[in-house]
C-alpha cells in the first residue's frame, strides 16, 4: 500500500539514477537479487549478535537491491523468466530470514508468534502469486501485481519496529498477523469476484 503511494516519485528521483550507476557499474539484475538475499540472510546473524539497528540497516539496504534489480531490467530491457523466479524465491528467503532473526532472540517467549506470522507470510504469499499466475498482466511487473494492505514496505516497517522496539514484539507481532491475513482474504475475495465476472 506504502508502496503504491510513494514508489512513483522515489523511482523518478533515486530508483532510477541508482539504476543508472549499477548499469555503468555492469551489475545485472540477477547480482542485485543475490546482493539483497546475502544482505538479508545476514539479518539473523546481527539479531543473535544483539546489533539490531545493523540489523534493521541490513534488511532496508536488502530491500533497496530488491526494488534495483527490477529498475535495472527494466533500464536495460533484459527481463527474464529465471530473473523473476529468482528474485521471488530470494524475496522469500529475506522474509522467512528476518522471521528466524526475530525467533533466536527470544526463541520461548517467541515461538508462537513467530510461528504465525510465518503462517500469514505464507497465505499471503500464495494469494499473491496464485492471483498473479490466474490474472493477466497489464503492469511493468513479471507478472500481474496485486496489491493489498499489507505488501514488503509495510512488513519492512514492522521487522524493523520489532527489532528495535522489543518490548512490544508481542503487540507488533500480532497487528502484523492480523493485517497479513486481511490482506490475505481480501485479496481471495476481489480474485473471487472478478473470476466469477467473467
Amino acid at each position: 500500500m506504502i508502496e503504491q503511494v510513494v514508489r512513483p516519485f522515489f523511482q523518478v528521483h533515486l530508483f532510477d539514477a541508482l539504476a543508472r550507476h549499477c548499469r555503468r557499474w555492469h551489475l545485472t539484475p540477477n547480482h542485485l537479487t543475490a546482493l539483497s538475499l546475502v544482505l538479508g540472510v545476514m539479518v539473523p546473524i546481527m539479531l543473535s549478535l544483539e546489533r539490531p539497528i545493523l540489523a534493521c540497516l541490513l534488511l532496508w539496504m536488502s530491500g533497496l537491491a530488491d526494488v534495483l534489480d527490477g529498475s535495472v531490467a527494466r533500464l536495460t530491457q533484459s527481463h527474464s523468466d529465471w530473473g523473476a523466479f529468482f528474485d521471488n524465491v530470494s524475496d522469500r528467503i529475506v522474509e522467512f530470514s528476518v522471521l528466524f532473526g526475530l525467533l533466536l532472540v527470544a526463541p520461548a517467549e517467541r515461538a508462537v508468534m513467530c510461528f504465525g506470522m510465518g503462517f500469514s507470510v505464507a497465505i499471503c504469499v500464495t494469494t499473491f502469486l496464485l492471483a498473479g499466475m490466474f490474472t493477466q498482466n497489464r503492469s511493468h511487473k513479471s507478472f500481474h501485481y496485486s496489491p493489498g494492505l499489507m505488501e514488503r514496505a509495510e512488513a519492512f516497517i514492522f521487522f524493523s519496529a520489532m527489532m528495535v522496539f522489543q518490548s512490544v514484539f508481542d503487540w507488533l507481532a500480532l497487528a502484523f498477523i492480523v493485517l497479513t491475513l486481511y490482506t490475505a482474504f481480501a485479496r481471495m475475495m476481489s480474485f473471487k469476484n472478478q473470476s466469477l465476472s467473467v
